[in-house]
């Protein structure tokens, strides 16, 4: 929907993302189990990690929502497709203790 391209579209760089990893169970709780079950085990939440925005591109490659100055006011050029590539920072000791339990 437009509502929502716009807001990833206004992403910018230092923004915060929260990154989900959902893994739904493809069986339905039986009741007892579902009154017991956590919200997480009830969606089949995993993982929760944060992660700070770096840069967004556009499918051709141009930088979106620099407000750093790497790209000229005069150069700017509104973004091309609706593709986009987010690079993000991850909080290093989380990934460190994420790679360490595999």
């Amino acid at each position: 929907r437009t509502q929502i391209r716009s807001e990833w579209n206004s992403l910018k760089e230092h923004d915060v993302l929260f990154l989900l990893c959902i893994r739904p169970s493809f069986e339905p709780l039986g009741p007892e189990e579902a009154d017991k079950a956590t919200v997480p085990q009830r969606l089949g939440l995993q993982y929760v990690r944060g992660c700070e925005i770096i840069d967004i591109r556009d499918e051709e490659g141009n930088l979106m929502n620099d407000f750093t100055g790497r790209v000229k006011r005069d150069e700017w050029k509104p973004p091309k497709g609706e593709m986009r590539t987010v690079t993000v920072a991850l909080d290093a000791a989380q990934y460190h203790i994420d790679v360490t339990d595999m």
